[in-house]
């Protein structure tokens, strides 16, 4: 039978690791454009429901500074998520929602924002999981639909 050759990884090593770094740095880039160019407002929370990281597009949508919210917030808490709410989202289902987003009670109830009024909000929660399956956080995806809705309403009438 014949050997087959194998490769290791120990030749020059310091070029090698300069060529992953370079990789790593060019993927963590790419991945930071893209989280802040989306056209929907990205949210991520830990397991806990702290909100650990959400884009442009959410923070405006919010009217929030992100120092007020971030490592603040905890998701858990939403006077919007009820006890039913709270067992879908730590049990793993891919939840879609839409439902008017009330600022004036988000100021009074959960967070402050300089928005006012009321928005129709759309969004799909998605649990994030590591290798072994175990749930370790949450993705936020989120639309400002009142536009749409609005017109939808105005065509049927």
């Amino acid at each position: 039978m014949e050997r087959l050759e194998t490769q290791t990884c120990n030749g020059d090593s310091t070029s090698f690791e300069k060529e992953m770094l370079a990789l790593l740095d060019e993927q963590i880039f790419l991945t930071d454009s893209v989280f802040a160019r989306l056209p929907m407002g990205v949210e991520i929370y830990d397991a806990s429901g702290i909100l650990r990281c959400l884009n442009e597009r959410a923070r405006l949508m919010y009217g929030v500074k992100l120092d007020a919210v971030i490592n603040k917030v905890n998701l858990f808490e939403s006077p919007y998520v009820d006890e039913a709410l709270l067992a879908r989202i730590q049990s793993g289902d891919d939840i879609v929602l839409e439902f008017e987003y009330d600022f004036d009670r988000m100021n009074k109830e959960y967070f402050h924002t300089s928005n006012k009024d009321t928005i129709i909000y759309e969004v799909k929660i998605v649990p994030i999981t590591n290798k072994q399956g175990t749930i370790v956080g949450h993705i936020l995806l989120t639309n400002d639909v009142t536009s749409t809705k609005e017109a939808e309403y105005r065509t049927e009438e």
